[in-house]
């Protein structure tokens, strides 16, 4: 089987466009594993830093990556923050208690 879509021999429309969109999905998948920086970005951002256009530089995509990521960690913070005024957060309240009775025993000497 071609998946070229320049090899096909008298293809109909559907196989056509799904040759191209494959041919096209191999050309992206090539050029994030030429590129050291598109590679790194992908081992972390997933295939959405194909769609970032004007990132070159692995400093690029961090800063990308991490104005897409801040939203989320903000709310996450939030909710937890929010869950602990509101008493749901028992579990951090004992390891935490657990952590500072441990850090005591070991200080003291």
């Amino acid at each position: 089987m071609h998946i070229h879509p320049d090899k096909l021999k008298d293809p109909s429309a559907e196989e056509l466009a799904r040759a191209q969109a494959y041919y096209i999905h191999l050309k992206n998948a090539r050029d994030a594993l030429v590129d050291s920086a598109k590679r790194f970005a992908y081992e972390r951002f997933g295939p959405d830093i194909l769609e970032w256009k004007k990132c070159v530089t692995k400093v690029d995509f961090v800063k990308q990556g991490l104005q897409g990521l801040l939203p989320q960690y903000i709310i996450g913070l939030g909710t937890i923050i929010v869950a602990s005024f509101l008493g749901y957060a028992e579990h951090t309240r004992y390891v935490c208690s657990q952590d500072a009775h441990l850090h005591h025993r070991l200080t003291r000497k």
